[in-house]
């Protein structure tokens, strides 16, 4: 390996330094010519803006559909009420007196003492009576038509009455 040696004459000439010189400086930007901080400076007025402007237009939709669920339970609220009114009527036509009377209006006649029959051989128990004989009814019909009458029921022979057994399915 080789090794430079140093002249010790040459480390004691100084050498010439390089003339200085002025580097050039970036432009500078006049009044209101920075692009930089001006684009930033309306992002954020546009971010915060658009920000306001969703939030209002939230608060809007959330005030129309507590208007809209007010007005839902108004209206569940009153069809409560008519169905608990129709459940009256319901209760008023289906009790005893009404079903009675309705059955009535429509030409029917109430039974009589119940009669059972046994399945094992068939025997009716109880007494069959025969209902009463309807009065004439006159439906209006057509003027050309004669007035229609219902035919009265034949009767029934009465059978042979015995004491009832507990169960039916014997």
């Amino acid at each position: 390996m080789t090794t430079a040696v140093r002249n010790p004459k040459l480390a004691s000439v100084p050498r010439p330094r390089p003339p200085l010189r002025l580097v050039p400086t970036a432009p500078t930007p006049q009044a209101g010519q920075r692009p930089g901080r001006l684009a930033f400076v309306l992002l954020v007025v546009g971010l915060l803006g658009a920000g306001l402007v969703g939030l209002l237009l939230l608060n809007t939709l959330s005030a129309q559909d507590a208007f809209r669920i007010q007005d839902l339970q108004l209206r569940a609220g009153q069809l409560a009420d008519a169905e608990q009114a129709l459940a009256g009527q319901v209760d008023t036509a289906s009790a005893p007196d009404a079903l009675a009377a309705a059955a009535q209006r429509l030409g029917m006649d109430p039974g009589g003492a119940p009669i059972w029959v046994r399945l094992r051989d068939g025997q009716m128990l109880g007494e069959i009576v025969a209902a009463p004989a309807p009065p004439a009814v006159i439906k209006s019909a057509p003027a050309k038509a004669a007035p229609v009458t219902k035919a009265p029921r034949a009767a029934a022979k009465p059978a042979v009455r015995k004491a009832p057994r507990k169960s039916a399915h014997r």
